[in-house]
């Protein structure tokens, strides 16, 4: 990409002793200081009406990050030796406002040109100051004024047809001073050695050290342009950016300021370092002196990282401390590139690790971040539920009022107990199982989509959430907060389980290292979701016990004999969440008696007195002379007995869609079997229509209202609705069994004493007179499990099942109020 801007360049050739002025294209739209961040050269494109010539070149002089402007820019034309051929300049130019520069070097050139900088404005990207820099203002360490700001040598000078470009930095004075002191320490022992191939080969070795194809020449790049390429012309720009960053963290670390400690002056410091001590870039100056630049904190002033004396120069200060300020440039807001950490990670870590011997010395290059993040929790407060408040609304939804203590899930030294509602276990918003915490690194950063948690079953030794991603909040590479929140859906066991849990969580660097495992427990109740439990009231059914009477409709006879059941208690209960509970229901009875009163007789249905009546004769019935045994008149009284436990029990309906609703046997799940009486709640159909389900207290049946003993011994008794089946008594129907009907003769002919005057018809029958049920109280108690097999919690809440549900006082009484037959004297 060219960048032009129209300048009027004075240069003068020194060999004639004329001033030429020339007028260039050179031009860069909406610059201004502060200057934005820079890198690489900007070169010029010629104007179409005026073509390069073969030794035209237009350049740039750059500080780091932005330009220097309104510097002298001298050319001297070497020998091969790296002597000057001339006792002045060939050509001595001002750089404009843009630091550019565009000379033509004439036919006459050839070899190397050295372009020396002096004096000249500049700024920091990091600072709002401006830089003026003289022959007396930047004095090298351990040279005089003499000594250029700046300079840059170029090789290449052989009349190319479109001419050159090219580009002076702090890089081209490394690499122009190294050459130089290579090529000294090369002649020693092989005077052959030339110059320009001394100073090829530095080049080269540098530009390879930052992975870039040239030091000279380069497209030109502003770095506050959207770019997405890390092209090698990027690739320059971001060195000198990190170069800039790495002046900046010396001065902010020495307290100095940006007129102390620059990138001109570590620029500087690192010549001293590249000319001396066997040229390589080891923190020793040409008489072995330590280098440093600006000022290094004491011992013992400086804990933790910040004892990394960046003041100090040394073999890794162009290695692990270009690449870390690499990393930080790419962090801070003045990269407006699209550009992170991703994208330059692996140009830093080749910065960093780089041990060219020729660079370096022997001193092996190192990763610039061997740390792993760090993770630090924050308050993570949970109350715990076992001590909710709930009330219901119209669709018997639970709305709870914490009154459990806080609970900090981050504490380390703590498995806390924590009981929870299964039915929370929906929502983040809903006093949820969270964790939130932050990871940082101040290396190179860690991957942010690499922060994972996992979940154990301790308790069963079972992992039950392989590591998956934590939610981010918000943050950078170099630190962001993070939360994890652990739902029913995603970890299906707190729905089913109570034990211990563990979570635990790493996160990773963009250099794979990973922290050490962290982890936190909690020891896990999960609660059942609160069911409604209405007021208990007496069924109205048919088949109910109150509906029972003696010898009509609905009468006692069926369970009497034990083949059918009445209701006596019911009410209705409403799950309104999304979870099904798991009830387990018994019957609580207090002094439930019973007492009864039946009849065994014989009921006279006829007398015949009709002509010769001959018992003898009968055709239906038997003739007795004697009442059967066992069939007098007597009666079975009992008084207050209790009934017999077994006889009652629980049915329970599922109402939701229709009033007789489909009933519930006792659950069963799949590989776990419910256990006695327990019942699988299920959880409500849509937000506005709750699960209902209607439980009934029963009688199992009433044997324990039959006469006592059996008319026979060993043999089976049925109850019926009893009618006694002749004209005199036919409407009279009577709950009881009969055992057979015969005639008798009561009352003999005159004539003949053996024979029947008159016979009279009696039935054997026994029959139920009244029946009565009476206790202090009826319940029906309710333990609710969130699973199978989980144990019953003991809820804290009224209207649900906290206490018994049932009727105080009751009782039920039934009487015979039929007029009965004649009996048997």
């Amino acid at each position: 990409m060219a960048l032009f801007h129209a300048a009027s360049i004075n240069s003068r050739d020194v060999r004639d002793g004329t001033t030429r002025t020339r007028t260039g294209n050179l031009k860069l739209a909406g610059w201004s200081l502060p200057v934005p961040v820079w890198v690489g050269i900007m070169v010029a494109s010629c104007s179409p009406l005026e073509l390069p010539s073969p030794s035209h070149i237009r350049g740039s002089v750059i500080l780091a990050t932005s330009p220097l402007a309104g510097a002298d820019l001298r050319v001297w034309q070497l020998g091969t030796d790296g002597e000057r051929l001339e006792p002045d300049p060939v050509l001595e130019v001002q750089t404009d406002d843009l630091g550019q520069f565009e000379i033509d070097v004439g036919s006459g050139a050839y070899g190397a040109l050295r372009f020396e900088v002096y004096g000249g404005q500049s700024r920091e990207y990091w600072s709002s100051e401006s830089l003026r820099f003289d022959d007396s203002s930047q004095k090298w360490p351990s040279r005089g004024v003499d000594r250029p700001l700046l300079s840059g040598l170029f090789y290449r000078v052989h009349h190319r047809p479109t001419g050159y470009t090219v580009a002076v930095t702090p890089w081209t004075t490394l690499a122009e001073e190294w050459a130089r002191a290579r090529f000294v320490g090369f002649l020693s022992s092989d005077p052959q050695t030339s110059y320009g191939s001394t100073t090829e080969a530095a080049l080269a070795r540098l530009s390879k050290h930052f992975g870039l194809r040239d030091l000279i020449e380069l497209e030109p790049v502003l770095l506050d342009e959207h770019t997405e390429s890390l092209s090698p012309a990027v690739r320059y720009s971001l060195s000198l950016a990190a170069f800039s960053t790495l002046a900046r963290q010396i001065a902010e670390r020495s307290s100095e300021s940006v007129q102390v400690v620059n990138t001109m002056r570590l620029t500087h410091a690192l010549a001293e370092d590249a000319s001396g001590n066997g040229a390589i870039f080891d923190g020793l100056g040409p008489d072995r002196s330590e280098l440093a630049i600006g000022t290094c904190p004491p011992p013992g002033m400086c804990p933790g990282e910040t004892c990394d004396h960046l003041c100090d120069l040394g073999p890794q200060t162009l290695r692990v401390h270009l690449a870390r300020a690499l990393v930080a440039f790419i962090r801070s807001d003045r990269n407006k590139t699209a550009l992170d950490i991703s994208d330059v990670l692996d140009m830093a870590v080749d910065i960093a690790k780089n041990d060219d011997p020729e660079l370096f010395g022997q001193v092996g290059g190192e990763l610039f971040d061997l740390d792993p993040p760090g993770i630090e929790f924050s308050p993570s407060l949970i109350r715990d539920e076992n001590n909710d408040t709930v009330v219901f609304d119209a669709h018997a939804v639970p709305i709870h009022t914490s009154n459990g203590p806080p609970i900090d899930l981050s504490d380390p030294g703590r498995c806390h107990a924590v009981a929870k509602y299964i039915h929370r276990l929906e929502s983040p918003d809903d006093n949820p199982l969270r964790w939130q915490f932050s990871v940082h690194d101040p290396g190179i950063g860690f991957q942010t989509d690499a922060v994972e948690y996992q979940v154990w079953n301790r308790t069963r030794n079972q992992l039950v959430v392989d590591w998956s991603p934590a939610r981010m909040l918000g943050g950078n590479t170099e630190r962001a907060e993070y939360e994890i929140v652990l739902l029913g859906d995603r970890v299906g066991e707190l729905l089913t389980e109570q034990g211990e849990f563990e979570l635990s969580i790493r996160a990773t660097d963009q250099l794979q290292n990973r922290t050490p495992t962290v982890s936190r427990c909690w020891n896990h109740t999960p609660l059942p979701p609160p069911l409604q439990v209405g007021l208990a009231g007496r069924p109205d059914g048919e088949n109910n016990l109150d509906a029972a009477t003696l010898g009509e409709t609905n009468s006692l006879a069926l369970p009497l004999n034990g083949s059918t059941e009445v209701e006596v208690m019911e009410f209705e209960v409403r799950n309104g969440t999304t979870q099904a509970a798991y009830v387990t229901l018994d019957q609580l009875l207090d002094n439930a008696t019973y007492s009864k009163q039946w009849i065994k007789t014989n009921a006279e249905l006829e007398t015949n007195i009709q002509p010769n009546p001959d018992c003898a004769t009968a055709p239906l019935y038997p003739c007795l002379d004697e009442v059967p045994e066992g069939s007098e008149t007597t009666g079975d009284t009992v008084t207050d007995q209790p009934v017999p436990a077994a006889v009652w029990g629980i049915r329970v309906w599922d109402v939701t869609f229709s009033q007789g609703g489909i009933e519930l046997d006792p659950c069963r799940v799949r590989n776990n079997r419910c256990e006695g009486n327990e019942y699988h709640f299920r959880a409500r159909y849509s937000p506005i229509r709750p699960r209902q389900l209607r439980v009934v207290l029963i009688l199992r049946d009433m044997a324990f209202l039959a006469p006592a003993p059996p008319p026979r011994p060993g043999e089976r008794t049925y109850y019926l609705d009893l009618p006694l089946d002749w004209d005199y008594f036919r409407d009279l129907i009577l709950t009881g069994n009969r055992y057979g009907t015969w005639l008798q003769c009561s009352d003999f002919r005159q004539d003949d004493p053996s024979k029947c005057a008159e016979t009279k018809l009696y039935r054997h029958f026994r029959a139920l007179l009244s029946a009565r049920i009476d206790a202090a109280s009826i319940q029906v108690t309710g333990r609710v499990a969130a699973a199978p097999l989980l144990a019953p919690q003991d809820l804290q809440n009224p209207g649900t099942f906290r206490d018994p549900v049932g009727l105080s006082q009751f009782s039920w009484a039934v009487q015979e109020d039929a007029i009965l037959p004649p009996l048997y004297p």
